[in-house]
């Protein structure tokens, strides 16, 4: 359920009916007694439950893979082609993609940087096995397992007058200047449709295309920004303030893979060192 996201594509690669795979989850919640699906834009989508019960029988799907010849002899070199939009990838999994190459040892990587709108197409025509973004994509092809939630953050200068705030909210930007995404981004987009309902009128100062560009703009005192806070808050200079934003806008963080495809087990083992090196609290720091 977790690969397919549906229950009818769950039960053509299982050889058994719809029904089955319905009654076997219900089973299994039951027994459990816990939600591990919910029906979320007409698929099946896995709560945090589901994915911790996934990883810890992941070592039992790789030696099924191993039984039926699935998986690569273990004494040859596989390779993982894995992707991601450029901040993710600076920021926070080049290092992490680095550490799992020396501990796997028979695992190469073939590490792609894309902007986010080519990261989706790039899974449909299987050209990377798995992607690292905050994107939400509507293709059933594309499978999304849940990796990290945030809520939007406020960037700013250290002398900026609204440092003396905790929290804050749309109202605040009334006349300040704004450093803002280019609008090919979907966040872009919710940001102009939060000061449009606000009544809000601020000053588009500078766009830009990477979040990193717009966090060097803020430093420079252009004006402040409203971003996604994971990852740049892992690596973050005392020199730019962060303050929690209202309302709280949420950004989803994600592994993508090709919905109709079993994953490998250099894919699993990848998304478990990824969620195994980073803190539970890794966007805190946000909220200073």
């Amino acid at each position: 359920m977790i690969i397919t996201g549906t229950t009818t594509a769950a039960g053509r690669q299982l050889g058994i009916s719809q029904s089955a795979v319905s009654r076997a989850i219900a089973k299994l919640e039951a027994r459990l007694n816990r939600t591990l699906f919910i029906r979320e834009d007409g698929r099946m989508q896995p709560t945090a439950e589901a994915i911790s019960l996934n990883e810890t029988l992941s070592p039992i799907f790789d030696s099924l893979n191993q039984i039926h010849g699935t998986a690569q002899t273990s004494g040859k070199r596989r390779t993982l082609r894995i992707a991601s939009p450029p901040t993710i990838a600076h920021r926070f999994l080049q290092s992490r993609i680095g550490h799992f190459v020396n501990r796997s040892g028979n695992i190469s990587v073939n590490f792609e940087i894309c902007s986010s709108d080519v990261l989706e197409k790039g899974i449909l025509d299987e050209r990377f096995d798995i992607v690292v973004a905050d994107i939400v994509p509507r293709h059933p092809g594309v499978k999304v397992v849940p990796f990290r939630k945030s809520k939007m953050i406020c960037a700013m200068p250290l002398d900026h007058r609204l440092c003396t705030r905790k929290v804050v909210r749309i109202e605040h930007l009334e006349g300040q200047s704004l450093v803002v995404m280019t609008k090919r981004h979907a966040s872009r987009s919710t940001v102009n449709q939060l000061l449009l309902k606000a009544g809000v009128e601020a000053k588009i100062i500078i766009e830009t295309s990477t979040v990193v560009s717009a966090i060097e703009f803020v430093r420079i005192g252009l004006g402040v920004t409203l971003l996604n806070p994971f990852p740049v808050a892992l690596t973050l200079a005392n020199d730019v303030a962060i303050r929690a934003f209202e309302p709280g806008i949420e950004y989803r963080t994600s592994f993508l893979l090709p919905a109709g495809k079993p994953q490998s087990s250099a894919a699993r083992a990848f998304m478990r060192h990824i969620r195994a090196t980073t803190p539970d609290d890794a966007w805190s720091q946000a909220y200073r």
